[in-house]
């Protein structure tokens, strides 16, 4: 038997796109593996000619970038630590566009990837509710912190984070499905707004709250009638918080009150996100100042800020924040690749939002307003070389080539 009829027998391309998503779910293991698989897919068809010639651009920036990278960490102090970021960051990159041009190649069999999306929210959803009634999920595991559901994420307390940063897939995934269909695609819509903001107000992360109502707020002005969705469940969510202050304080207590004592700890000012935040920030620019250019190399910020002069108070594995991670770790030059890639995000965003609002245009602004939303550098962050988090930063660059392809081959066929 032929290895693709082997594929074909067992439907092999049709059971990875489904659980494609849920590797996310299960932890970083499997997420890295998926993407270590999808990086030597992409690193078999990075100079074939007709990839070459449409990715070229995106390619050499990507090249700059992590040679720039595993440079910095060979004039680092650290090398071996420095390594362990760096060295392989060119997975990240290579999985955006091995899982892009796959999803291109099985464009006949993409909608069990967008199954996978909606199945796995659901899942999240349902499991969340149920750990918040018993105090167990699905598997059993427990809630960690008061005020904080994790679900499937255990005592990673990033379900909120994977809610928020992954929203714009969801609704590309709803678009896909209904774009034909305007009465389930605007229930569909109000249903998974309405989720979505309990999911992440139940998980007590601030950030990815301010991810979720940014996010939404691109995607409402962009789409037409959303805005009344939009109202809608921001109706009914604010009376379903206010229920669940009434009878579970908690949450009420994690979302506002901690976050107002946070931001007036221990000063007469008002802190950056909180006095904690404020160190990890301040441990930074003193890093940074001393290798203003260059920075001390990436996965350094851990032990810089351990030296004395380096405020150790703020010390921890990362700073918190991508700019000031950006700033300790790579200097000037690192936040110059982060700003030109930023530009190009809210360029393509402009002039989206005044193009015409077609299909493919659509999909290519929810997958920006994705890539937006993650680097958003005003608002803490996880850390930067975090392969869980690199899988969430790359997946809608990888839905992005998607595009592209299926652009270009429409073009091709008129």
């Amino acid at each position: 038997m032929k290895f693709n009829q082997f594929i074909n027998k067992f439907k092999l391309v049709e059971i990875l796109l489904i659980l494609i998503p849920f590797s996310a779910i299960s932890g970083p293991l499997i997420a890295d593996l998926f993407m270590v698989s999808f990086s030597l897919f992409g690193l078999k068809l990075l100079f074939k000619k007709k990839y070459y010639n449409k990715f070229k651009l995106i390619y050499f920036f990507f090249i700059l970038l992590c040679s720039y990278l595993i440079l910095r960490s060979i004039f680092s102090d650290y090398i071996k630590l420095s390594f362990e970021s760096s060295l392989f960051y060119i997975r990240y990159p290579l999985f955006a566009l091995g899982f892009g041009i796959f999803l291109f190649k099985n464009i006949n069999k993409i909608t069990y990837f967008i199954y996978g999306i909606i199945i796995s929210f659901g899942l999240i959803f349902f499991d969340s509710i149920f750990q918040f009634a018993t105090g167990f999920n699905l598997l059993g595991f427990p809630i960690i912190n008061v005020g904080r559901i994790s679900s499937f994420f255990k005592d990673e307390l990033v379900m909120g984070s994977f809610i928020s940063r992954t929203f714009p897939i969801l609704v590309f995934s709803l678009f896909y499905l209904f774009n034909e269909k305007k009465y389930r695609l605007y229930s569909s819509l109000t249903a998974i707004f309405l989720s979505a903001f309990i999911l992440i107000y139940m998980s007590g992360e601030r950030t990815a709250l301010a991810i979720f109502l940014i996010g939404s707020f691109l995607i409402a002005i962009y789409i037409k009638n959303l805005w009344k969705i939009f109202l809608i469940s921001a109706f009914f969510t604010i009376i379903v918080a206010f229920i669940i202050n009434i009878y579970y304080p908690h949450f009420k207590g994690r979302i506002i009150n901690h976050t107002i004592s946070q931001l007036t700890q221990s000063t007469s000012l008002i802190n950056i996100f909180s006095k904690g935040h404020q160190e990890h920030f301040r441990s930074a620019y003193l890093i940074y100042k001393q290798n203003i250019i260059f920075g001390k190399g990436p996965k350094t910020f851990r032990v810089e800020c351990q030296k004395e002069e380096n405020n150790p108070k703020g010390c921890t594995t990362h700073p918190h924040n991508i700019i000031f991670q950006l700033m300790a770790e790579t200097g000037l030059i690192g936040i110059s690749f982060f700003l030109t890639i930023y530009f190009l995000i809210i360029k393509n965003l402009i002039s989206l939002f005044y193009n015409t609002h077609t299909t493919l245009n659509t999909y290519k602004y929810l997958m920006f307003t994705c890539i937006f939303i993650n680097f958003f550098p005003l608002i803490p962050s996880g850390n930067l070389f975090n392969n869980w988090l690199n899988f969430i930063f790359y997946l809608p660059l990888s839905i992005l080539v998607f595009i592209k392809l299926a652009e270009y081959n429409k073009l091709k066929k008129k």
